[in-house]
Formats: C-alpha cells, structure tokens, sequence
C-alpha cells in the first residue's frame, strides 16, 4: 500500500498503522461535533479511543486501519458537502471514498450505497442544491476508480496475455485433436 511505503521509506513500517488508528480517533471527534455537537464529539472519540476492536484493527499490517481512516474522511466531508455545500468539502470525500475504493473496494462499496441513495434523494428533492458538489464527488470518484483499472491492467496485463495465449492453445490443439479423432 502506499501508506506502507511512507513507513518503509522512513524505517518504521510498523508506525503506520497506529497512527492511522490515532487520526481516526481524532476523526472520529470530528465526526461527531459536525453531525450532533461537541458533547456527543468527546464521547464517540472517547469510545474510539478505548475500543479493542479500533486497537487490535491498528495493530497489525493489513489494511483495515487506512480502510478506517479514509472512511471516517469520507463521512466527515459528506457530513460537511451536505451541510454546507462547499465544493472543497465535496471533492475532499470523492478523493477519501476514491482512495478507500483503492485500499478496500468491497468495503467502500458497501459503505457508499447508502449514501448514494441518500445523494439521489437530495438530488431529486433539490437538484439545483446539490448537482454541482455531488458531480465533484463523483467525478473525483471516478478518477480513483480509473487509477485503480490503470493500475490492475499495468499489474495483470500480462497474466491475462498469458492466459489467452494458452486457452487459445488448448482450444486449438483439441480442437485439431477431435477433428483427427473423426
């Protein structure tokens, strides 16, 4: 992953994860204070903070702590995309929802089905609204996704080259073979 790498690049792979697991905590508070108030902020951070699921979750090196992490980027700024309608907001929770669709793509489309039921209910109750930040959301979206097809055919190409070339093979020599059998 390319988290990993900053962590390989400065000696410390293991630093990664429990600080991922750090600011989603941080997030987390955030999270909180945007969609309820500061009260219920310190209390979903405190939560966070002393879950053994968040602590085993960032305590190893798979990915489930940068899935986290930018999923909690997610919701943060679509909270804000919703409330407020800023393009910035919006365009930040297309690159988190991109980037979590890199590190865990089941995981980002089970969590963004929601909200894009959510998103086309807004859309079709105030279209004027929300066209505008929801297209960025979308479109940076997208951009991820197509990084992530560019990078699964530069890394596959020729696994997929290879295959065809021996399927193709084996069509034709049973083929040759049942024709022969006749």
């Amino acid at each position: 992953s390319l988290l990993m790498m900053l962590g390989v690049l400065i000696n410390s792979p293991w630093i990664i994860n429990p600080s991922l697991g750090t600011f989603s905590v941080i997030l987390i508070y955030f999270l909180g204070v945007e969609i309820y108030d500061q009260r219920t902020g310190r209390l979903a951070a405190l939560f966070g903070a002393f879950s053994p699921f968040l602590f085993v979750m960032s305590s190893g090196f798979m990915n489930h702590a940068s899935g986290l992490f930018y999923t909690t980027i997610f919701l943060l700024f679509f909270a804000r995309t919703v409330k407020y309608q800023t393009l910035w907001a919006s365009v930040f929770s297309g690159v988190s929802l991109g980037l979590l669709i890199n590190v865990r793509p089941y995981t980002a489309l089970a969590i963004s089905l929601p909200f894009i039921v959510y998103s086309l209910i807004l859309l079709v109750a105030n279209f004027r609204r929300y066209f505008l930040q929801f297209l960025l959301l979308t479109t940076t979206t997208l951009f991820f996704i197509g990084l992530l097809f560019i990078d699964n055919f530069y890394i596959f190409w020729e696994l997929c080259f290879f295959y065809i070339l021996y399927l193709s093979i084996y069509l034709l020599t049973f083929s040759i073979s049942l024709a022969l059998s006749r």
